[in-house]
């Protein structure tokens, strides 16, 4: 057996994936919050790159040519033919003054105070001897995020070397502080609540104490019997407990978790003209150093190959923010113009939208739509959404143009306004669907229904007093 060896020459077709096109395609991705943690991040790499405060101009090749060929890797820009007409000095920009800093969210903002500082601060108006203080903020310090105490009285004073009694006191004294707070499990919260409240329903305490179980199962008429009272009766104390806070720690950690929403584009409702504005602030304007024209002109060989390289990388830079934000426009303009009716009349008119209907009308590919929409929200007349929102599937053999986040609101409207002495069942819903044209199934409708965290019929069932 003989084995030929030889060369052979094939011509195919392969995608190359250059590192400015992988930069582009990340930047796309990217939400405005992380597009400037980005930015920082590139200008702490690129000396060439600085913050443009006052919109000077930038090279001619950084600007973006909307077509397709031009996404191609364009020729490099004449750095020094640029530089050799840009009569900026450099020098006179190198006065600096502290007073044109822009002062950043946090100088407007003041540090809310913890958990701890709510207690200590109230402590203050009691007479606390020292140790008293050091088991307060020793409870304090034991307390979970839902407020309650994850300790014992006896490990408190074994832990602190103090007595059982001094634990006990400062403890009620920090439940009177704040009704169910330090408590060591959900029946002694509640009823340190209603301890409080003085507004509870007879036998109330009674239902916590012994029957927390029926009342989150909404058994009134079990409930009746057993307390030998009458159904509305305990319909007003259900509705009492319902009112209390299972978890009153929630309030407090609520000052700590302030989480701001910064919608990368905005939509305008201007006489009934919608306007797409992508918020540019968020992101800062990038231009080049002037500083770095003199090392092109005088600079050694090695230099001027160290700047132009940084040059290069700063220009695909500025591009790529330039195209992530017009593509941005795009997608979302002709998002607002096809979900036009849902802008004008609410979610029921919310269309079905997919990532291929948008990518085909603009001439995109569809992975360009996704990466465009992903991690992105938009502010509106009828609020804040994630891009991701206006991408609705419609129901199988339901009605043309019906998404289900429709059908879901329509769902939720019908529980709203049903009679709460005889809510609708699941069955009752599809059935009254199924009416208007909304081919959906008893179960679909209990899978919505859950969706939006709302209880069985059983459950939503309310007691006429008598």
């Amino acid at each position: 057996m003989r084995l030929d060896f030889g060369l052979e020459m094939q011509q195919a077709q392969k995608l190359m994936m250059t590192p400015q096109l992988q930069q582009a395609i990340n930047i796309l991705q990217m939400s405005s919050i992380e597009l400037n943690e980005f930015i920082l991040e590139e200008m702490e790499k690129n000396p060439v790159l600085e913050v443009n405060d006052e919109g000077e101009r930038q090279p001619e090749g950084l600007k973006e040519e909307n077509t397709k060929e031009k996404e191609k890797e364009k020729e490099e820009v004449d750095w020094e033919e640029y530089f050799a007409h840009d009569t900026t000095s450099y020098e006179n920009n190198l006065a600096y003054s502290k007073d044109n800093e822009k002062d950043s969210f946090e100088t407007y903002t003041s540090s809310e105070p913890t958990l701890l500082d709510y207690f200590e601060e109230h402590l203050l108006f009691y007479k606390l001897t020292e140790t008293e203080k050091k088991i307060g903020e020793y409870i304090i310090g034991s307390l979970n995020d839902s407020g309650y105490l994850t300790t014992t009285i006896k490990d408190i004073s074994r832990n602190l070397s103090v007595d059982s009694e001094s634990v006990v006191k400062v403890l009620n004294i920090i439940q009177q502080l704040e009704p169910g707070i330090a408590a060591r499990d959900l029946k002694e919260s509640l009823l340190l609540q209603t301890l409080y409240r003085l507004d509870a329903p007879e036998l109330t305490n009674v239902v916590i104490e012994n029957y927390l179980e029926l009342v989150a199962q909404m058994k009134i008429k079990r409930l009746s019997e057993v307390l030998e009272v009458s159904t509305a009766h305990c319909q007003r104390i259900v509705d009492y407990i319902k009112s209390l806070n299972p978890r009153p720690g929630l309030l407090f950690a609520s000052m700590n978790d302030n989480r701001y929403i910064q919608p990368d584009a905005t939509v305008l409702d201007i006489e009934g003209d919608y306007v797409v504005l992508v918020n540019d602030n968020l992101v800062p304007s990038l231009q080049i150093n002037g500083y770095y024209k003199s090392l092109l002109s005088k600079g050694s060989g090695k230099e001027k190959e160290f700047v132009k390289g940084s040059l290069n990388a700063a220009s695909y830079l500025i591009k790529a923010i330039e195209q992530r934000k017009n593509t941005l426009r795009n997608v979302v303009e002709y998002i607002v113009e096809y979900q036009k009716p849902f802008f004008q009349n609410g979610i029921k008119y919310l269309k079905p939208l997919r990532l291929k209907d948008v990518a085909e009308e603009l001439e995109i590919h569809e992975s360009t739509v996704s990466r465009a929409t992903s991690s992105k929200s938009v502010e509106t007349p009828r609020g804040i959404f994630q891009l991701k929102y206006f991408f609705n599937n419609s129901l199988s053999g339901g009605i043309e143009g019906q998404s289900t986040a429709g059908i879901k609101q329509q769902i939720l409207d019908m529980i709203n306004k049903e009679d709460p002495t005889k809510p609708l069942s699941d069955q009752k819903i599809a059935d009254t669907l199924n009416t208007k044209g909304i081919e959906i199934s008893r179960r679909t409708v209990a899978k919505y229904r859950v969706e939006n965290k709302i209880p069985s019929s059983s459950k939503r069932k309310r007691y006429a007093a008598n």
